[in-house]
């Protein structure tokens, strides 16, 4: 005999938990959920209300570590907010003092800087007025005909290197696009497949399994749909592990996508250069003189201001360093006053810090032996709900197998009778002849009728027929193709249960073509 389903899961579970924990059965006798075979053994209610007071006691003392900790975090800032300004200070001091040095020394430099720069200032005149008569005596003609004559054929090479380095960064271009493309229809596959499995976990978590393999206890609805969830996430692989393939493929093929993507940056880099080379010839090439010439001119016009802007910057630089010197010295004394009492401050933060890691250090020796206990009482909590859980499934399976046999029973008793019930009269409905030698035959379903019996005659004269023929045949019609044409018969029908047989229909006659 199988077992019932339910029944068998159960009786399963309760032998699991029958192994785990101490917690007595429920006694058979009584409809309370709690009361045990035990009286003084505690209820899985009882045990749940032990764990629940557990927990919120582990609850507390890690609400009172985690303020704990927070206060050492707060402390530690106050030292570190204290040290931060403390050496703050200390390096304004530092540089206080470097600062009234620095001030007598450039005081000292200012006047010689002075000097020098009036010395530059003289040279540069004499420097943009030489770059000035260049750019007068330039002819622009007469340098790019001569240009020409000297660089056509190299103005031709340097033509066609530059439609070479052209053709090659297209081949690199379109390499790039095609790996990029390959690259994202991997990466979409990847995400799919991420997505997939979030989902098949997310199931997994809902339904309570073990694991991926723990599907027996699923109803058939959640069975199929955990199926179809495996069966997509199946196929998503496959379909990811095909394009990372076509990238590795194209990879090995023709490099990695920084291998091109620095291939393009090289051949961009080649091109710039083949193009600028290429018009670096003749007029392009004798205009940059002439533009280097007028560059030269403006760099040492540009100098010539910028010596005289420097002089004059020399003065009043010699003349801020004398007044830079006497604040110097002022704020020296105003930092070595800060100093002194921000250390002040520094010793009384670390005291403060000293005592807030002892009393955070006693919170999380308090919070984990808060944990231990609730963790125990957890567990026994747990195993005695499991044990109850057990026995109200088997009480629920034994009882829906009792209702199973009786089903079963019943339905025998039902078939039973109605193999043994004589089939009501036939209704014929139609008795047609479309076709030559063809009679068609249909009625109506009859009740407990498994067969039907069709019998037929054929009229011999105005008073007489000949003897009756009968077929068996199931359906609802039966059609006779080997009748003789141009003859009247006759056709009746009864029901069939094995042996027992019912009333004939009433007879039809039918007129054969």
């Amino acid at each position: 005999m199988k077992m019932n389903k339910k029944l068998g899961a159960a009786l399963a579970l309760s032998m699991v938990v029958g192994a785990t924990t101490t917690v007595p059965v429920m006694a058979e006798t009584t409809n309370n959920p709690e009361k045990t075979t035990n009286d003084t053994t505690k209820s899985a209610t009882d045990l749940r209300k032990d764990a629940n007071t557990a927990k919120a006691e582990y609850d507390k003392a890690t609400a009172a570590s985690k303020k704990a900790d927070q206060d050492v975090v707060d402390a530690q800032k106050n030292v570190d907010t204290a040290t931060d300004k403390l050496n703050k200070a200390e390096g304004e001091l530092d540089a206080a003092k470097t600062a009234v040095t620095e001030a007598t020394q450039s005081k000292n430099k200012a006047k010689s800087t002075r000097d020098s720069k009036e010395e530059i200032a003289n040279q540069k005149e004499l420097e943009r007025n030489h770059a000035q008569d260049a750019v007068e005596d330039f002819n622009l003609e007469e340098e790019t005909q001569k240009l020409i004559k000297e660089n056509q054929e190299a103005y031709d090479k340097a033509a066609a290197k530059a439609d070479r380095e052209q053709t090659n960064l297209n081949n690199a271009n379109s390499n790039l696009t095609e790996i990029k493309g390959l690259i994202k229809a991997r990466d979409d596959a990847k995400t799919a497949l991420n997505d997939k499995r979030a989902e098949v976990d997310k199931f997994i978590i809902d339904h309570d399994m073990a694991d991926e393999n723990d599907w027996y206890n699923l109803s058939n609805e959640d069975y199929d749909t955990y199926y179809q969830l495996s069966l997509d996430e199946f196929n998503l692989d496959n379909a990811y592990k095909e394009a990372a393939k076509k990238v590795n493929d194209f990879i090995e093929a023709k490099g990695t996508l920084e291998e091109i993507e620095s291939t393009v940056k090289v051949l961009k880099k080649q091109l710039k250069e083949a193009e600028d080379a290429r018009d670096d010839i003749a007029l392009n090439k004798a205009k940059a003189k002439l533009e280097d010439l007028k560059g030269k001119f403006a760099d040492a016009q540009k100098a010539e201001e910028d010596a005289n802007a420097e002089l004059e910057t020399a003065q009043k630089a010699y003349e801020t360093a004398s007044h830079a010197l006497e604040d110097a010295i002022d704020t020296e004394n105003s930092k070595d006053n800060k100093v002194e009492s921000l250390t002040k401050a520094l010793d009384k933060a670390n005291t403060q810090l000293n005592t807030a890691k002892k009393e955070a250090d006693a919170a999380k020796v308090n919070v984990e032996a808060k944990k231990a206990a609730y963790e125990k009482a957890e567990q026994k909590a747990v195993a005695a709900e499991k044990a109850e859980e057990a026995l109200r499934l088997a009480e629920e399976a034994r009882k829906a197998e009792e209702a199973r046999k009786a089903e079963a029973a019943k339905k025998a008793e039902a078939a039973r009778k109605a193999a043994k019930a004589k089939p009501a009269k036939v209704t014929l409905k139609k008795v047609k002849s479309k076709k030559k030698r063809t009679v068609k035959v249909t009625w109506k379903k009859a009740k407990n009728a498994k067969k039907y019996q069709v019998a037929y005659r054929r009229k011999k004269s105005a008073k007489k027929w000949t003897k009756w023929v009968y077929k068996v045949v199931k359906g609802k019609s039966y059609t006779n193709k080997k009748l003789k044409s141009r003859r009247t018969y006759q056709f009746k029908v009864r029901g069939l249960n094995g042996k027992i047989k019912g009333k004939f229909s009433k007879k039809k006659k039918v007129r054969v073509k």
